[in-house]
């Protein structure tokens, strides 16, 4: 299945074995697999990954946890530049995410950029204010001149602030309504779309064309739930998709949309 956008993820040694559920299930769901910008994998896990690999370079650091308690993972930036320098639009998930149907370019309702906010399962008031109000696990950007004008003011903030990747984001989208979910919103040359958590970054895992596993490395629980989603999914995809279908047209809409269906 072609698509116009490049999906990719990001990931090193101690995210291989969930890397190499991610890239089947990205190929399964999509036809195609992912983009992997290595950020440190072996070689022996190297070999047995299917997925293009690139290497880049990212700030020391990348990857610890700041005076906030959140890991920073501010090599984001680097990676989705790398994808829109080559000409193509690029959608990161976080490798911790699973599908269970296609993303559709329409999905970005030709949008510059495209967020998620908080899940309402996440609407924590520390999380809101220590480490804003979008979930960084799901980004879309066009490649427009406008996308890539944003991409370096999020890479700079990354580099010279000790904010995490989403609450760096989340300062330069303040003053856009991130409530209004589906509704394309422009200023100075910029369209920006916030989309419905419960449908492209389900951390509550239940109604979402994107499931999120947070923090799934530390939850042992949570990842016989994640290897139950990805076998069902690789096996039983109409199923899945039914049921998922069926529990998201039970939801409410959000707030001046309706949920994407």
């Amino acid at each position: 299945m072609a698509t116009e956008f490049e999906i990719i993820t990001c990931a090193d040694a101690q995210f291989y074995d969930i890397l190499r559920v991610f890239e089947r299930n990205i190929h399964s769901v999509m036809g195609r697999y992912p983009v992997v910008f290595d950020l440190g994998l072996t070689n022996d896990q190297k070999k047995q990954i299917k997925s293009p690999l690139v290497s880049i370079e990212v700030a020391q650091g990348y990857n610890l946890v700041n005076a906030d308690g959140f890991i920073r993972t501010i090599h984001k930036p680097t990676a989705i530049g790398h994808v829109l320098n080559s000409g193509r639009p690029c959608l990161y998930l976080d490798a911790d995410m699973l599908l269970t149907e296609p993303i559709l370019a329409r999905d970005f309702q030709g949008a510059d950029l495209a967020v998620t906010p908080r899940h309402p399962n996440e609407l924590a008031r520390d999380n809101l204010q220590k480490n804003g109000e979008i979930n960084a696990g799901f980004l879309y950007f066009s490649g427009s001149d406008c996308a890539r004008a944003m991409l370096d003011r999020w890479h700079d903030l990354c580099a010279t602030t000790d904010f995490s990747d989403q609450r760096a984001m989340s300062h330069l989208l303040k003053g856009w309504s991130l409530e209004r979910i589906g509704v394309r919103q422009h200023r100075g040359g910029l369209s920006v779309v916030a989309l419905d958590p419960r449908v492209f970054n389900d951390t509550g895992r239940r109604t979402g064309k994107v499931l999120h596993f947070k923090n799934l490395g530390r939850r042992s629980r949570k990842r016989r739930e994640w290897l139950q989603w990805a076998w069902c999914i690789r096996l039983l995809p109409k199923l899945v998709r039914a049921l998922v279908r069926a529990r998201r047209s039970r939801l409410k809409a959000a707030p001046q949309s309706k949920v994407h269906t």
